[in-house]
């Protein structure tokens, strides 16, 4: 036997303990004795330990704490409650199209921009001379006429003008904005056409106008949605009543090819001030009919409402241009060529976006 009672290579005996001091005895560790406090006090004891119990450790600390409470990060919840079951998704892969089809306010921000520059342009025309000839005149002079009638543009221009600004400036939700733009749209293209004189052909026109726009607009948009396509259908047939409603013992439309055969062929045959008169404005009507395009494309109707509403500003300044004696009608006045085809534009773009903005919430709601 060696010293202390142990075997050669390490064995020992059966039933023999080894010699010396047992572990816990003087001068030997305690391994049932709590450890060391890290703190900055020493390595005294801490009174406050209790077995089996996280012990909060001072600067320094090495345990780390779980946010459940589990020291080392272990948490001791059932597998069950640890394992959350799998949730289905919020929208289907059949779904994407229809909510593509279906944005969300897609002209908020648009018609904003569309109120703000539109409105200062109207202000310009007020402000701005119109007429230069012998005399400077400008609009406010028209205020000083005693028919109510000639004051009726230049309120009406001034009016919406400082509307439109006011509403692409305060901030308001996007229903309440189109159902305001549309009313100041709207409002001139009525009272033209009542002042001083009813004139069923000029209101047709506007009706008509302002539902095909509002119908492109809807069916560049929401694609897939029957709405568009009917609204600017509807616009399609106003219009084109127009040309086929007797005035005056002829049918327009004809009487509009017999011009067109005869030489010389009168530009205002052609070209025409707005929708409903002219072969130009009717084949803009007509196009307005590709909505009925299959989705999911626009079918560039979202181009074609731009057209047809800068077409008022296009026409008279193209009738100029091909008629010669531009100096002396410049002179004369510059409303019937510049301020009102403008001012024109704006109330026809104001009718269609704020139309489109309305019904196009009742179709987000569906």
């Amino acid at each position: 036997p060696m010293p202390g009672g142990s075997m050669p290579g390490g064995s020992m005996p059966s039933g023999s303990m080894p010699s010396g001091p047992m572990p816990g005895g003087p001068g030997q560790p305690n391994f049932q004795q709590p450890p060391p406090a890290f703190g900055p006090s020493g390595s005294a004891p801490n009174p406050g330990y209790v077995p089996g119990q996280h012990q909060n450790y001072g600067p320094g600390n090495y345990a780390p704490s779980h946010p459940s409470g589990h020291q080392f990060g272990f948490d001791a919840r059932p597998e069950t409650e640890l394992v959350k079951p799998l949730r289905a998704p919020q929208y289907l892969a059949s779904d994407s199209l229809v909510r593509a089809a279906t944005p969300t306010d897609p002209w908020g921000e648009t018609t904003k921009t569309l109120l703000l520059v539109y409105g200062v342009l109207l202000v310009a025309c007020f402000v701005a001379p119109w007429a230069v000839g012998a005399e400077t005149n400008f609009s406010w002079t028209l205020l000083k006429a005693p028919s109510f009638a000639a004051k009726l543009l230049p309120l009406l221009i001034i009016g919406t003008g400082i509307g439109a600004i006011a509403l692409g400036t305060i901030p308001l939700a996007g229903s309440i904005r189109g159902i305001a733009a549309a009313i100041l749209g709207g409002i001139p293209i009525i009272a033209l056409t009542v002042v001083p004189n009813f004139k069923w052909q000029a209101l047709l026109g506007g009706i008509g106008a302002a539902l095909i726009v509002v119908g492109l607009l809807l069916r560049s948009k929401y694609t897939t949605s029957m709405l568009g396509r009917l609204v600017a259908t509807i616009g399609v047939v106003v219009i084109l009543a127009l040309y086929l409603i007797p005035t005056g013992g002829n049918i327009p439309i004809v009487g509009l090819f017999k011009a067109l055969g005869q030489q010389p062929i009168q530009h205002q045959m052609i070209l025409g001030h707005g929708l409903g008169g002219g072969l130009v404005p009717l084949v803009l009507t007509l196009l307005a009919l590709l909505v009925w395009l299959p989705g999911p494309g626009n079918a560039g109707t979202g181009v074609l409402a731009w057209v047809i509403i800068l077409y008022g500003v296009g026409a008279p300044i193209a009738l100029l241009l091909l008629g010669g004696n531009i100096g002396p009608t410049l002179k004369a006045g510059l409303a019937p060529i510049i301020y009102l085809p403008v001012a024109a534009s704006g109330w026809l773009a104001f009718t269609g976006y704020g139309g489109s903005m309305i019904l196009g919430k009742s179709l987000e709601a569906q």
